[in-house]
């Protein structure tokens, strides 16, 4: 999942398709690098989502769930989180207790 992040908008006040697409592009950089780096063996399907104004945790879920997903698999905390805390924001919206699917988190 990609957003634009919220310091561009004192610059620019609407999300253009432009700056949408740059975003894209780095997002899809940075996903090569990381399914280079961890992709021994495994087939692994990757898609970007662009989230827009919804949060991480409701894009993975939401296309889980368009997917017809069993599961979601996913790391303990992004490289975002701070070492303090035990889970990251993304997984601890993702395993609240209203959602239907099974989340497992991973170190």
């Amino acid at each position: 999942v990609y957003h634009v992040s919220p310091t561009y908008f004192p610059f620019v006040k609407e999300k253009s398709d432009s700056l949408i697409k740059e975003v894209k592009q780095k997002a899809e950089k940075r996903l090569q690098e990381l399914c280079r780096k961890f992709n021994e063996g495994f087939d692994i399907r990757t898609e970007l989502i662009y989230g827009g104004d919804q949060t991480t945790a409701k894009c993975i879920y939401d296309y889980a769930h368009s997917q017809h997903a069993d599961l979601i698999v996913m790391g303990i905390k992004g490289k975002n989180d701070d070492e303090e805390f035990l889970i990251g924001s993304v997984a601890e919206r993702l395993i609240q207790s209203d959602r239907d699917l099974p989340v497992l988190l991973v170190r």
